[in-house]
């Protein structure tokens, strides 16, 4: 994950970064720093794969964030924007350009957290993947899926409307998935937290009925990643 700092004040950038890191694992992320709005855009067009979420500071010499923001929501209408200033007078003007949210200076942790987790679920809801089902692949939101069950080198992929075999195993599917959105409740079984109804310390009720077995040793397990979900 790709995350830019683009402030002409060195020392927030080194704050601003501390706290990224301390809410993300730090090997999880990596964090450019820019000082200008000209070295955030040459870097940004030259990047092979784009940024995930850029902090940009609204008021700075040369380029200001905004007039930086309109040039790269040209590009890239998909980038998750957050605005910094320390004047709330400016936060209207982000709506301009589509962004996300909008902080002021000095930043609020709190306030931070609440945003970073708000776009984890919007990011989170929003990815798809890209199955393989021979002769032609499906794209489905990993929010769709209620459940995934091994079948040997085959899964079963369950959505509220189909049921799909796919030739992978589940261990590189797991890889591949949002893990803050799904757990493993039993070696078969991969369950999309967001769509169990029920749950005790044997089982799990899907919202479409289907239980699905949650061994001893994962029980303790499942109720942290419950609650950590459900507090998002």
């Amino acid at each position: 994950m790709k995350i830019a700092i683009c402030d002409d004040n060195r020392l927030f950038q080194e704050e601003m970064k501390h706290l990224l890191y301390e809410y993300f694992d730090k090997l999880s992320i990596e964090i450019r720093l820019f000082s200008s709005g000209s070295q955030f855009l040459l870097a940004a067009q030259s990047q092979p794969t784009p940024f995930d979420l850029v902090f940009m500071d609204i008021e700075m010499p040369g380029l200001d964030g905004l007039e930086t923001s309109r040039i790269l929501r040209k590009e890239n209408h998909d980038l998750f924007l957050i605005f910094l200033s320390s004047h709330t007078e400016l936060a209207f003007e982000g709506y301009e350009v589509n962004a996300f949210r909008f902080l002021t200076k000095p930043v609020n942790q709190e306030k931070l957290w609440k945003a970073l987790k708000d776009w984890e679920n919007l990011r989170l809801s929003n990815e798809r993947i890209c199955l393989n089902l021979g002769e032609h692949s499906q794209l489905l939101s990993w929010s769709d899926i209620y459940y995934i069950q091994s079948e040997n080198v085959y899964v079963n992929v369950i959505t509220a409307k189909q049921r799909i075999l796919v030739r992978i195993k589940i261990k590189d599917l797991e890889k591949k998935m949002p893990k803050s959105m799904f757990f493993k409740p039993h070696r078969s079984f991969l369950v999309n937290l967001q769509h169990i109804h029920t749950f005790d310390s044997k089982k799990l009720r899907m919202v479409n009925g289907v239980e699905i077995p949650l061994s001893r040793t994962n029980a303790e397990n499942f109720r942290n990643c419950m609650m950590n979900f459900l507090n998002r």
